[in-house]
C-alpha cells in the first residue's frame, strides 16, 4: 500500500471517528438540554413571555433533529446503512424531512446532506442547481435566519417595552420586567451568534464545492475535502443542541427556573417516612423550601 493510500485510509478513519463521536455527544447532551428547555419554558414564570414561545417551538423542532436526524446520520456513517443512497423516493423524502427539521429552528434552515466517493449518494445534481443550493445554504440557512431572529426579536422586545410604559406599574415590577427583557435579549443574541458560527463554515464549503465542481481532483484531495465537509457539517449540529447551555450561561431567570426544577425533584426524593425504633411513631421528612 502506498503512502497516499495509507493517508487516505487514515483520513477516512478520522472522518468516521469524528462523525460518531460528535453525533453521540450531541445526542446525549443535546437531548438532555432540550428536554430541560421544554420543562423550563413551560413554567408559569416564563410561559407568558412572548420570546419564550419562540424558544419553546424552536426546542420542539430541535428535539426532532437530535432524536431523528442525528441517529440516522450515525447509522449511515458508522454502519454504512443508508437506503437513501440507493432509492430515489427515500432520498427525496429524507431530504425534505430533514429540510423542514433544520429550517424551522433556524427560521428557514438548510437541508440535511452527506457526501460519498465510492457509492451512489443522495446529493444535489451538478451544475447550476448545486451552485444555487450552496448560495441558498449561506443566505437562508446561516445569515438570513440569524438576522431575522435578531431583528424581529429586538423589535418584539422594544414593542413590549413601549406597551408596558403605557400601563402603570409599581417600580419594582418595572425593574423585574426590564431585567427579564434584557436577559431574553442576551439569550437571543447569543443563540444567533452560535447559529452563524456553526453554520457559516458549512455554507462556505458548499460554495467551494460548487465553484470547483469542474476541477479534476485526485483521491487524496477528495478525502481531505470529505474530512472538511464532515467537520463543517458536524458543526451545524451544535446550532441545534447547545441552546440549553447557552441560555444557562446568559439568562439568570432561566438558571433560577432550572434550579427550581432540580430542587423540586431533589426534595421529592427526600420526602419519606422513618419509623421509630419502637415502631409506634413515624417522622415525615419534609422538603426544605429555604
Amino acid at each position: 500500500m502506498s503512502s497516499t493510500d495509507s493517508t487516505i485510509n487514515q483520513i477516512n478513519t478520522a472522518v468516521t471517528t469524528i462523525v460518531l463521536s460528535l453525533s453521540i455527544i450531541n445526542f446525549i447532551f443535546g437531548g438532555i438540554g432540550l428536554i430541560f428547555n421544554v420543562l423550563i419554558f413551560t413554567r408559569p414564570s416564563l410561559r407568558s413571555e412572548p420570546c419564550s414561545l419562540y424558544f419553546l417551538f424552536s426546542t420542539y423542532f430541535n428535539l426532532f433533529f437530535i432524536f431523528v436526524i442525528v441517529p440516522v446520520r450515525v447509522v449511515s456513517e458508522g454502519f454504512n446503512l443508508d437506503l437513501a443512497n440507493f432509492n430515489l423516493v427515500i432520498c427525496k423524502t429524507e431530504l425534505f424531512t430533514f429540510y423542514v427539521a433544520r429550517t424551522i429552528p433556524c427560521c428557514i434552515s438548510y437541508l440535511y446532506d452527506r457526501f460519498g466517493n465510492l457509492t451512489p449518494a443522495c446529493y444535489g445534481q451538478k451544475g447550476i442547481y448545486r451552485t444555487f443550493i450552496a448560495l441558498w445554504a449561506m443566505l437562508l440557512y446561516s445569515l438570513c435566519p440569524s438576522l431575522i431572529m435578531l431583528v424581529f426579536g429586538s423589535l418584539t422586545l422594544n414593542n413590549l417595552r413601549r406597551h408596558r410604559e403605557v400601563i402603570a406599574r409599581v417600580p419594582r415590577n418595572n425593574h423585574t420586567i426590564r431585567r427579564t427583557d434584557a436577559q431574553l435579549s442576551r439569550m437571543l443574541a447569543l443563540q444567533v451568534l452560535v447559529i452563524v458560527i456553526s453554520t457559516l463554515p458549512f455554507s462556505i464549503y458548499r460554495l467551494y464545492v460548487s465553484f470547483t465542481v469542474n476541477i479534476t481532483k485526485d483521491p487524496l484531495r477528495l478525502a481531505i475535502e470529505n474530512l472538511a465537509f464532515e467537520i463543517a457539517n458536524m458543526l451545524t449540529q451544535f446550532a441545534h443542541s447547545t441552546s440549553f447551555y447557552l441560555y444557562t450561561l446568559t439568562g439568570t431567570i432561566f438558571c433560577k427556573e432550572f434550579y427550581k426544577i432540580i430542587r423540586r425533584h431533589r426534595d421529592q426524593n427526600r420526602i419519606g417516612f422513618t419509623r421509630a425504633p419502637d415502631g409506634t411513631h413515624q417522622i415525615s421528612i419534609m422538603p426544605n423550601h429555604r
